[in-house]
């Protein structure tokens, strides 16, 4: 990783803060990159998707090998991260909503480009929300992080129950 020539380990730049950590409790310290997310630009409300990253975090062996523990999408400002398969890195997208505090997760048809919205993310501090199309996945540090399973993201099998073992606190 280390490029002795300008004397920077650029393959491993991140664009939040996310530390090495042994994430897999294998006692090897895993070493997070960071890969653009497909972009979309159906949504001219979503923030520009050149800004989200895949965050990959790799066990690097001593002969020079490594091997992907795991890979999600962070979302360092609200504390939580969405964990996704290696065949999920080439086909999930997500548009971000700032000022909501949302994010929309959709498959991308890499065959028709087609983008197909299967549940959105929106992390809530307060015990007054009411939205009888969210239900809460996450709860920790006095936040709740509510999903909206979308039509398409049904017929897919996605439920409250699937999400909930994919979504979990930085």
């Amino acid at each position: 990783f280390f490029d002795s020539d300008t004397m920077s380990t650029a393959s491993t730049l991140r664009y939040e803060p996310i530390p090495c950590a042994d994430i897999n409790s294998d006692g090897i310290i895993d070493v997070p990159y960071q890969v653009e997310v497909l972009s979309s630009s159906v949504d001219p409300l979503a923030i520009d998707p050149s800004y989200i990253y895949i965050t990959s975090w790799l066990n690097c062996y001593p002969d020079g090998g490594f091997e992907t523990i795991e890979n999600a999408l962070v979302n360092f400002e609200d504390g939580y991260k969405i964990a996704i398969s290696n065949e999920e890195r080439y086909s999930i997208g997500l548009d971000k909503y700032p000022d909501i505090n949302c994010w929309t997760v959709y498959e991308k048809n890499t065959e028709t480009g087609e983008k197909i919205e299967l549940y959105s993310l929106m992390t809530v501090t307060s015990d007054d929300f009411e939205n009888t199309n969210y239900v809460p996945v996450l709860e920790y540090d006095g936040k709740t992080v509510y999903a909206n399973i979308y039509q398409s993201g049904a017929e897919k099998g996605i439920t409250a129950d699937y999400i909930k073992q994919k979504v979990t606190k930085l």
